[in-house]
């Protein structure tokens, strides 16, 4: 399978690409399993959840910082309060299913970036976020093959955010798009 469309080419600064992998036992079971795959990608108030330990609370908000109890949809925010205190706010920049039936398969995808705090008085961070970090999560289902991947981009290393990839662990990527297909 080749990288999802909705990843940024990577030209310069630095990257960082995971990948977990399962192979259904029928197309019946890779359809459910999906459908599985892809609500849990969406519960992004479940994130915190599926990773033992994270030190992390996320939590989805509308497009003025309200709190949402659903799936996330572009436009929604996505407020990050660490262990440390330090807040961060996401902007859920784009949401893309897309069904190939000819070829057996279908695939969803978030990217999002860190953005300024929609809301006035939320704890600010000690730097401006950098748009041009990303996080990308991708779920596909390829026949009774499926695959959840996560694509961290920062183009420019010394004045990026980090949060957004870079500040948390390879561990907690890994073991939140291992999650989403368990």
């Amino acid at each position: 399978m080749k990288q999802h469309y909705l990843v940024p080419q990577q030209h310069k600064g630095l990257s960082k690409d995971l990948e977990y992998r399962v192979v259904a036992e029928s197309d019946e079971d890779a359809d459910d399993w999906f459908v599985d795959a892809k609500d849990r990608m969406l519960d992004v108030n479940g994130w915190p959840g599926y990773v033992a330990d994270a030190g992390v609370s996320l939590l989805l908000t509308d497009s003025n910082g309200k709190p949402v109890k659903r799936h996330a949809r572009a436009g929604d925010h996505i407020r990050v309060d660490t262990a440390t205190g330090v807040q961060e706010w996401l902007l859920v920049e784009s949401v893309e299913y897309d069904d190939y039936p000819d070829d057996n398969k279908e695939t969803i995808a978030i990217r999002v970036h860190p953005v300024a705090a929609p809301v006035a008085g939320s704890v600010a961070v000690a730097h401006l976020p950098d748009e041009h970090d990303s996080a990308t999560f991708v779920v596909e289902r390829s026949g009774i093959q499926l695959k959840a991947s996560y694509h961290g981009r920062a183009e420019d290393a010394a004045n990026s955010n980090g949060a957004v990839w870079q500040g948390w662990s390879e561990g907690y990527w890994g073991a939140l798009i291992k999650r989403f297909l368990q």
